[in-house]
Parts: C-alpha cells; sequence; structure tokens
C-alpha cells in the first residue's frame, strides 16, 4: 500500500511540475511576442532601451585589466576633448551675452536720449 501512495504522490508532483513548465513557457512565449510587436511598432524605443540595458550591464560588470588599459587612454582623450570643447563654448557664451548686453546698453540709451529730447 505504501507503494502504491508513492507512486501516487509521484505521479501528481509529475503532473504538477508539467503543467508549472507548461504554463511558464506559455507565459514566457506571449511575452516575446508581445516584445516582438512593441519593437515592430516603435523601433526607436528598442534602440534605445537596448542602449540603457547595455550601459546598465556594462556599469554592473567590472572592468577587465585589460580593458582598463586599453581603454584608459582613450578615457583620458576623450576627457580632455570635453574640456576643450566646455572652455569654448564658455568663451563663446561670454562673447555673445558681451556683445548682446552692448547691444541692450546701447538701444536703452537711445531711448533714454529719445525720451529726452521728446520732453524738451
Amino acid at each position: 500500500m505504501a507503494t502504491t501512495t508513492n507512486n501516487s504522490a509521484n505521479t501528481d508532483a509529475r503532473a504538477g511540475a508539467r503543467e508549472r513548465t507548461t504554463a511558464a513557457y506559455e507565459s514566457t512565449r506571449d511575452a516575446a511576442r508581445r516584445a516582438g510587436q512593441s519593437i515592430t511598432g516603435n523601433p526607436a524605443a528598442a534602440v534605445a532601451g537596448g542602449f540603457l540595458v547595455g550601459a546598465l550591464v556594462g556599469a554592473l560588470v567590472p572592468a577587465t585589466r585589460k580593458e582598463r588599459d586599453a581603454l584608459q587612454p582613450l578615457g583620458h582623450k576623450l576627457s580632455g576633448q570635453a574640456r576643450d570643447a566646455a572652455r569654448k563654448a564658455a568663451g563663446a557664451s561670454r562673447d555673445k551675452m558681451d556683445q548682446l548686453t552692448g547691444q541692450v546698453v546701447n538701444k536703452v540709451g537711445s531711448a533714454v536720449v529719445d525720451a529726452v529730447a521728446a520732453k524738451d
């Protein structure tokens, strides 16, 4: 009688595992189908999502010594170029701001002179 109970329990366990496996497979298949439809409907979002996932994985996975040795000079070069570009942009902004300030001062001065002349 104990053998019959064990066989029944094993059969129930297998049936339960089969049902869970089938449900997981169907759920995964449906999710893959929906993802495919989303990618087809909005490819730009899919590309952006891919970049974000790649960046996240890249941030979480530690760099190897070879990667650091290979990429460190490039990082320094890009940092220097970014600093130079920021300095140039700041200088151009200051120059433009000075130019606009001069124009505003001239216009306000002209308006004041015109207002005073109109009163006389």
